[in-house]
């Protein structure tokens, strides 16, 4: 190579890097900033990548049909200049809506990168030779392959003046961002000059052609929804299965940039296999061993699940080499880019499709499976969170439903929709997927004090769950008791079970009473001097409360034994909305977090639900 087609190949392979940088850094940034910026869960926050990632796979047909008809070095300018212009634009959203908009034309400029650029690598050198198109490609690959977990490093920056700020392409980073050198990329682009080697061709009969072509369809679309899946969703999975481990959102990024930076090597080595081996002896290795690595990462928790991870993403990404290699020497070079662009619309469409299915996943499943035993929760995982699982949901109903003595739909909550102490036993029957009729009782109408109701609950207070048999249980702790015995948000150890009534107990007397009192002030109390006086006594010990939460919190995920648990809950109904009693949590991080852990579990509903 000489030195200006060196200088191409550098630009090609960055190209690649921030071509999935700026494509997937949503997913960590919704993975670990963004649920406490907009109050929102993960799984609701990523379905907003999905226009992107259309965008991503429906322009690269029409990217590599300018290629060959216009120019591949031009549109490679236009690849480093758009996606540096939309990143700075997107950098300006304040909302979901607005990043999904420029998600969707950073989709569009990043399309172009692989039916182009990826064409530009494979004609670098011919076929045969020590290192044709198989190394090639993957050497240019492995630049892409530690972009996406990078970004994770730059979401743990954030500052509290916007959700993307920091990021790269962002008014405040931007001198120093990725996207200064997509600029500068698609200026120095225009200097060097392409390669002009032609590979040699394969002369291949037609029914052999579409049977290839057939295999590769089928190969690229169960691949790439994997690869996409597990590239999307790694941050948020190691950001939970990790927990107690790493964290920070750096740590947790670094440790993801481990595991895509050392399973990018795969594709050298596959590359290099191809290059030398039969093709189809090199897929049937890959592909055979993906399902032994796959559960081998199952049996794994803590820090051996980098193990299992890194095993695991070899494999996928070791996939990678194989489709690109065979294309290579089976198209024309006047074509290259338009079959080039065909496979990638397959393959990035199969990917936005795998972006609402993980989310669908995350909020219906979670990313935990259970295997209970010994009298402790222990946890077999892969991929992982540390809530409850639809099943153990499932299960949950069914114990509660044996329990009750009765058909648990018979049960009856008395409720008052703003009222957090009411919210923790709605929250528990949703995570437990039990029915139930809700009665609500305007507390300020005094409808809790007629007689009706106090021959339920002598002490004139909601909640009250009355039972199936007719049996009535009021106070707020004592019914998440009740109703979370023998689930998976209770602990079976009695040493985990007092810790989890101490910390509900805390809730109760020292939490509550200045939280939620302050609250209840500012939203039914008559403004004045007496209003602003109860409000301001019940601060110091509020904040007190807070810096307890917030000891415990550092280093933990959650309150009891690393685990969601009914404590979790407890605590959660009125921390989460203790700004409504004028208390700032801008000073309390590990509480900010917890807070975004509660509400991205499964099954998890707003106060406001009803």
């Amino acid at each position: 190579m000489s030195g200006k087609d060196r200088l191409e190949f550098l630009f090609l392979n960055l190209g690649h890097f921030y071509d999935h940088l700026f494509i997937l850094i949503y997913a960590a940034v919704a993975a670990l900033a963004l649920p406490a910026a907009f109050d929102m869960g993960y799984a609701e926050l990523i379905v907003y990548a999905t226009p992107g990632f259309i965008a991503f796979g429906a322009f690269a047909l029409p990217a590599g049909w300018l290629a060959d008809r216009w120019s591949r070095r031009g549109m490679m300018i236009v690849f480093f200049l758009g996606l540096g212009v939309s990143a700075v634009l997107t950098s300006f959203a304040d909302t979901p809506l607005e990043i999904a908009v420029g998600l969707f034309f950073i989709g569009v400029f990043a399309a172009i990168y692989h039916p182009v650029g990826i064409t530009m690598v494979v004609e670098a050198r011919p076929v045969k030779t020590a290192r044709g198109p198989g190394y090639q490609r993957e050497y240019g690959a492995t630049w892409g392959s530690p972009a996406p977990p990078s970004s994770p490093v730059c979401s743990s920056t954030l500052p509290a003046g916007g959700p993307l700020s920091s990021c790269p392409g962002s008014r405040q980073s931007a001198p120093a961002s990725p996207t200064r050198y997509c600029a500068a990329g698609g200026a120095l682009a225009t200097r060097s000059r392409a390669a002009g080697a032609k590979p040699a061709q394969f002369v291949l009969d037609k029914r052999v052609l579409v049977t290839i072509f057939a295999i590769i369809a089928l190969t690229t679309t169960l691949g790439s929804y994997i690869f996409q899946s597990m590239t999307f969703a790694l941050p948020k999975i190691l950001e939970e299965r990790l927990s107690g481990v790493f964290d920070s959102a750096s740590a947790v990024g670094g440790a993801a940039f481990a595991v895509f930076a050392i399973a990018s090597m795969a594709q050298i080595l596959i590359g290099h296999l191809v290059d030398r081996h039969s093709i189809r002896t090199v897929f049937a290795f890959v592909a055979g061993l993906q399902i032994p690595a796959y559960l081998l990462a199952v049996g794994l928790s803590g820090l051996p699940v980098l193990v299992g991870a890194v095993a695991f993403m070899l494999l996928i990404f070791g996939q990678i080499p194989i489709n690109d290699a065979l294309l290579s020497r089976i198209t024309t070079p006047q074509y290259r880019s338009r079959v080039y662009a065909i496979k990638f619309v397959l393959s990035f469409s199969v990917a936005a499709a795998a972006i609402p299915l993980v989310a669908l996943l995350h909020k219906t499943t979670g990313f935990r499976w259970h295997v209970c035993g010994d009298g402790r929760r222990r946890c077999r995982h892969f991929p992982v969170r540390a809530g409850i699982t639809a099943g153990e949901r499932d299960e949950g109903a069914r114990r509660q439903s044996g329990k009750l003595s009765g058909d648990s739909s018979e049960l009856k909550l008395y409720d008052y929709l703003d009222s957090g102490n009411a919210y923790k036993v709605r929250l528990v029957l949703a995570h437990l997927n039990v029915p139930f009729e809700r009665i609500e009782l305007d507390i300020d109408a005094g409808e809790t004090r007629t007689r009706e109701f106090l021959g339920k609950n002598p002490n004139g207070k909601i909640p009250a769950l009355e039972l199936a048999s007719g049996d009535v249980l009021c106070e707020s702790n004592a019914i998440l008791f009740f109703l979370a015995a023998g689930t998976a948000l209770l602990p079976q150890g009695n040493l985990e079970r007092a810790r989890v009534l101490q910390w509900m107990f805390f809730e109760q007397y020292s939490h509550e009473p200045y939280i939620a009192v302050s609250r209840y002030a500012l939203k039914h109390l008559e403004p004045g001097e007496e209003r602003r006086a109860l409000v301001e006594s019940k601060r110091e010990p509020g904040y007190k409360a807070l810096g307890v939460m917030e000891s415990h919190l550092a280093g933990r995920s959650f309150f009891v034994d690393q685990v969601f648990t009914i404590a979790d809950i407890a605590l959660y109904a009125y921390t989460h909305v203790a700004h409504e009693g004028e208390f700032d949590l801008a000073d309390f991080p590990a509480i900010r977090a917890w807070l975004a852990r509660i509400s991205s579990q499964p099954g998890h509903i707003p106060i406001t639900h009803a």
